[in-house]
């Protein structure tokens, strides 16, 4: 589950170069902005929704005093469920869009090489 932290922003840098070739603009800051709010986003909602999971599978929540509550057992699937195969959907997810990424290594060497190359023209750093 790391890598779902740590590939989009490995990702960004090529993105941006990408942009600013296409657009003649310099956008690192929208791209990265946008990547944390779409995280955070989707992690409230995930949160919900597991909440609302547990809530509609009859989990019981704790209570004062030394009873240990036992869960019914369809909150105890529900918690495999969301520990297993919710993870597992979300990642297979991620696989295909990451399948459909345009700049892979060959497209990313053309735009980086162009790149340099109006760097030089201009004579920008």
């Amino acid at each position: 589950m790391a890598t779902t932290y740590l590939i989009p922003p490995s990702m960004l840098p090529e993105v941006a170069d990408w942009d600013e070739l296409h657009t003649g603009q310099r956008r690192e800051g929208l791209f990265y902005s946008l990547l944390l709010f779409l995280q955070k986003l989707a992690l409230a909602v995930g949160l919900f929704l597991v909440g609302q999971l547990l809530t509609w599978s009859g989990f019981q929540s704790a209570v004062p005093g030394p009873v240990a509550l036992l869960q019914p057992d369809s909150a105890l699937l529900t918690i495999r469920a969301i520990a297993v195969f919710l993870p597992a959907i979300a990642l297979t997810g991620s696989l295909v869009l990451a399948h459909l990424y345009p700049l892979h290594a060959p497209e990313q060497q053309a735009t980086l090489a162009e790149y340099q190359q109006r760097r030089r023209v201009t004579g920008a750093a």
